[in-house]
């Protein structure tokens, strides 16, 4: 019950550090930078640049839900490292 609340009130930065721990627990922390644009549709792009993972998604999704963030984070992050996307999202 803790750790759901936790969620809550997790920045998207410290979501994506979580996730990456989880996919990667061995690989040193980059850094993260998250940026919220305006895109015509729902899409969402990441990429890691020099040390640096840069998420870019669509605004429509800034104010959603923490469980809906780690959800992205989780289909982002393990399309970047070409992991299979866990089922229990």
């Amino acid at each position: 019950m803790q750790v759901q609340s936790a969620l809550l009130f997790e920045s998207p930065e410290q979501i994506y550090a979580r996730v990456f721990r989880e996919l990667r627990p061995r690989t040193p922390m980059p850094a993260f930078v998250i940026h919220y644009r305006r895109f015509a549709n729902a899409n969402s792009f990441i990429r890691m640049r020099d040390g640096v993972i840069e998420a870019r998604i669509t605004d429509v999704l800034q104010g959603a839900p923490a469980p809906i963030q780690e959800a992205l984070a989780w289909i982002l992050l393990a399309k970047l490292f070409r992991r299979e996307i866990p089922l229990r999202l």
